[in-house]
């Protein structure tokens, strides 16, 4: 149905929407779709990171963008280095939803092992951030599990 809407009109915003919208979604086929159709032709470039960061707001979505990301990175790279360095560090930033030291870990390896010219702050920024939250997490993650439980 998003997809419908989203070839079905001429407006941008509507066009963002949609993706945006798309996801949210916690249905796995439909996210990859999404991650697929973010590349096409069919989406304007500076539109990619959109998905990722809807995407990014859950767990489930979040770790499929990260993996795609990661896979199509000489993708990314390619289509935002040069004049789009921006985009390419909003796309990255679908990491500041970590929050366990493994992914920690695997986002340190990554962006250590495919560095972007011009990207360094912006990596500097996620992890420093990822790494804010895990000791957040560590020092108040009980209490917060308490509240919401109800306990």
């Amino acid at each position: 149905e998003l997809l419908a809407i989203y070839n079905g009109t001429e407006l941008h915003e509507e066009r963002l929407r949609a993706l945006n919208a798309g996801g949210q979604s916690h249905d796995i086929p439909v996210l990859k779709n999404l991650l697929e159709f973010s590349l096409s032709e069919a989406v304007r470039a500076q539109d990619t990171p959109i998905v990722l960061g809807s995407m990014g707001s859950h767990a489930q979505g979040r770790q499929l963008a990260w993996e795609f990301l990661k896979e199509k990175w000489p993708t990314f790279v390619e289509r935002y280095n040069g004049g789009g360095i921006k985009l390419l560090s909003r796309a990255m930033a679908i990491a500041n939803g970590f929050t366990t030291k493994k992914e920690l870990e695997d986002a340190e390896s990554f962006f250590g092992a495919h560095p972007v010219p011009g990207t360094e702050r912006s990596v500097k920024k996620i992890l420093e951030y990822v790494r804010s939250t895990i000791s957040w997490l560590e020092r108040d993650g009980e209490e917060i599990r308490k509240y919401f439980a109800g306990a």
